[in-house]
């Protein structure tokens, strides 16, 4: 079943139209100083906890699709793979992290 999502057409326009999104959100958003911020900044800061969860649903997908590592045709012995895997790590981690500021500051 992932193999057959992963490889479809239509799966990897909504990953490249996720990617623009991301690409867009990270351009639109407006840093101020003091940590103020403003109502786009904190919707952008929503909407990127969607692009977090498409972009780590495609890599698991794709990890159950190709295989992790041991397979000649597995997930991590494609450079692009590599790259995809390590930006999703650290926006996981990078959210973990805000969650966990977010609770200690409370």
């Amino acid at each position: 079943f992932c193999i057959m999502i992963t490889e479809a057409k239509w799966f990897e326009i909504f990953i490249l139209l996720a990617i623009t999104g991301t690409c867009v959100s990270l351009a639109v958003f407006t840093p101020l100083p003091n940590r103020d911020t403003n109502a786009m900044n904190e919707f952008l800061e929503e909407i990127e906890v969607i692009f977090t969860v498409i972009f780590t649903g495609e890599c698991l997908m794709r990890i159950v699709a190709l295989g992790f590592v041991s397979h000649p045709n597995a997930y991590l012995r494609n450079t692009w793979n590599i790259l995809d895997f390590t930006i999703v790590m650290i926006g996981l981690v990078s959210s973990i992290l805000a969650v966990l500021k977010i609770e200690a500051l409370t």
